[in-house]
């Protein structure tokens, strides 16, 4: 039996040869944790159709908990819950989630520059959840 140490970096590159490529850098860095975190010194097979199945990213809670419930279901929780700007929204959401899953929140960092010569920085946040 041969045992492969996977990084991040490699799940990303296993994601593309797979034609699965649905997960960010930081994503691909929060799997790795996951898995290290979880696993008490086990070898996990690498499956990269099975991890797509259970894990989503998603661009933000709200997004998750439109998934889960749908827009009426999110119009619900912000009626109920008298929520009045994105925070909240995004709070009520990540503490509904934290009920049901394992999840990550993401940052991911982009560097540019631009026609000028200027550097620029873009954040790019989202969350990651493991689906029971």
């Amino acid at each position: 039996m041969l045992i492969e140490t996977i990084d991040a970096k490699t799940l990303k590159q296993r994601f593309k040869e797979y034609d699965r490529d649905y997960f960010s850098d930081a994503a691909c860095q929060a799997l790795v944790d996951y898995f290290e975190e979880t696993d008490c010194g086990n070898t996990t097979e690498l499956d990269i159709i099975a991890l797509c199945c259970e894990f989503t990213e998603y661009p933000s809670f709200a997004d998750w908990y439109r998934d889960y419930k749908g827009q009426e279901g999110l119009d619900e929780l912000i009626k109920e819950y008298e929520l009045t700007d994105e925070y909240e929204i995004e709070e009520k959401c990540k503490e509904e989630l934290g009920d049901y899953t394992w999840f990550r929140e993401l940052e991911e960092y982009n560097y540019s520059i631009d026609e000028n010569g200027k550097y620029h920085k873009t954040i790019t946040q989202s969350v990651l959840m493991l689906r029971y």
